[in-house]
């Protein structure tokens, strides 16, 4: 499912080749840790420069085989500084600035020293960030792609560079215009690529994510949905529908529990939108709460009347409970609200309400 192209486990493995690095012989480096402390120094000092070269420096003195972990993915740096600034505390925060899809950008990492650690970083990412699942990267992913160092080794040949990557297309000039029409039309595919490419360089931008989101879920891809809805959900929004569409996604993934906090967010920022209440009845059933579901369900019915969802779960709850009067009834309704729902769903319907009537 705020974070600016946060989320380094979005995008871990969409780097386009870049220059390789050219290492110079007889080129003194301080140490690993000496390296590291001292780029937290300049950062803090407000040297930017000289910090992202110390922080380069320390990096390339790691063994290759070390990760480390994603915090967020810039073009800008004041992204960058915001992220950081958040996960400073760890005392294991760097920057580097490398090459990103054939573009400058500020890799905002964490560089834990063991497995111990390691497990550490990743709560406090999920925990501070919002990052359900955080990622890394081996040393060697980075050590590649940062810039040639400008000292070599005297008479040698300089490293040969990679042709520079072609430029992508230009954006519409109305790109959430062109992604919603794109949505509407069915087109969920090519509207997700245009978002993913506008939320590149427009990484706050809250609407883009939201739409990104939904589609997501429309694809039933909900671990994709909560990733983009992430940055969002950081800052602990007062909009309402970062914590519905996390609901959902959370409702898709199983995790009743979890969904019912997070649209119990949705609840608190606006009481009067009838999805949230149904949605949250769902994640009530999931949990065995039938007679708490049919109260949120008598609510979504009087804020949007007519769902033939709001029937069905109504039958469903009267089900658990027992009551097959009732059941009987609510069944009846959806399937004459229902005309043009999903075939499969009715199918069900159909086949309960066939259950009842023989018992």
């Amino acid at each position: 499912m705020a974070r600016g192209l946060a989320l380094g486990l979005l995008l871990a493995c969409a780097f386009m080749p870049c220059t390789m690095q050219a290492e110079a012989a007889g080129h003194s480096r301080p140490s690993e840790q000496e390296a590291l402390n001292a780029g937290t120094r300049a950062w803090e000092k407000g040297k930017t420069d000289e910090a992202l070269r110390l922080w380069a420096e320390g990096v390339q003195a790691m063994p290759a085989s070390r990760v480390l972990l994603f915090a967020g993915i810039y073009r800008k740096l004041a992204y960058a500084r915001e992220t950081y600034a958040r996960i400073a505390p760890t005392k294991r925060a760097l920057v580097l600035r490398a090459p990103f899809r054939g573009k400058p950008a500020y890799y905002v990492l964490l560089a834990p020293r063991n497995k111990r650690e390691d497990a550490r970083l990743r709560r406090f990412l999920h925990t501070r960030l919002a990052i359900r699942w955080p990622r890394g990267k081996e040393v060697a992913f980075f050590q590649r792609r940062l810039p040639a160092s400008p000292v070599r080794k005297a008479g040698s040949r300089p490293v040969r560079r990679a042709p520079p990557a072609k430029p992508p297309a230009p954006l519409p000039a109305r790109p959430m215009q062109a992604a919603r029409q794109l949505a509407e039309q069915g087109k969920r595919k090519e509207s997700l690529q245009l978002l993913a490419r506008l939320l590149r360089t427009r990484p706050r931008m809250k609407e883009a994510r939201l739409l990104y989101a939904r589609l997501w879920l429309e694809e039933s891809r909900p671990q994709e949905a909560l990733l983009a809805l992430a940055p969002l959900l950081a800052t602990r929004p007062r909009d309402w529908r970062p914590w519905f569409w996390q609901g959902a996604a959370l409702l898709m993934l199983g995790r009743a529990r979890e969904a019912a906090e997070a649209l119990d967010e949705a609840v608190a920022r606006n009481g009067k939108v009838g999805r949230i209440w149904l949605a949250r009845a769902v994640a009530a059933l999931e949990q065995h709460e039938p007679q708490a579901a049919l109260q949120m369900l008598a609510v979504a019915e009087a804020l949007q009347p007519g769902l033939p969802e709001t029937q069905l779960n109504m039958a469903l709850a009267y089900e658990m409970l027992g009551d097959r009067r009732e059941a009987t009834a609510a069944y009846r309704s959806y399937l004459r609200l229902a005309d043009r729902a999903d075939p499969r769903a009715r199918k069900a319907a159909l086949v309960h309400l066939l259950a009842l009537a023989r018992n």
